[in-house]
């Protein structure tokens, strides 16, 4: 009975093998992707502090 299961798991990665590897490098690439993403984003929202600060600091001087 477990030599069976083996040997179906066995056959089953023998077939599946390079769908499981695309898999899994889909899935690093994505989140790869995202982390990119996520960094981008972060220094957005970082540049338009800077922006709204030196604004503020402007519209100081101006008065």
């Amino acid at each position: 009975m477990i030599s069976k299961v083996i040997d179906f798991a066995k056959e089953w990665i023998a077939d599946n093998l390079i769908l499981v590897l695309l898999m899994a490098a889909m899935f690093a690439g994505m989140q790869y992707l995202y982390y990119q993403q996520s960094q981008a984003l972060g220094e957005a929202a970082q540049q338009v502090e800077v922006l709204k600060l030196k604004i503020s600091l402007t519209m100081e001087q101006q008065k």
